[in-house]
């Protein structure tokens, strides 16, 4: 058998929550998930990531799993208006590095057990 019976529901109070956004310091997207968002591993904002985000970029020159993220302003300045004096000092510390190495040579063959 089937019955049809009306119950009173008392109603339950309003109440307030907090929650944290997270919020792209260039765009201004927000979310309430923390996995939408990089830090830029130089400046430290928090920029929005995805497929159509325009806010992130990656180091071009890691070629590990998880390369640094940047935003777009440190991108542009890192590997596009700095790349050539990067470079340069790049080749700079090798050659000082490849100096040092012939110096310990040298003094290690010198010395006597």
């Amino acid at each position: 058998m089937k019955k049809i019976k009306k119950i009173k529901i008392p109603a339950q109070p309003e109440k307030t929550v907090e929650k944290t956004l997270y919020v792209c310091d260039l765009c201004g997207k927000e979310s309430t998930q923390n996995t939408s968002f990089r830090t830029c591993s130089l400046c430290g904002r928090l920029v929005c990531r995805g497929y159509d985000s325009k806010c992130v970029e990656y180091d071009p020159e890691e070629c590990g799993d998880y390369p640094d993220a940047y935003c777009k302003i440190c991108y542009r300045l890192t590997f596009k208006k700095y790349q050539k004096l990067r470079t340069e000092l790049r080749e700079k510390y090798e050659e000082e590095q490849e100096k040092l190495k012939q110096k310990i040579k040298k003094e290690s063959l010198r010395e006597k057990k």
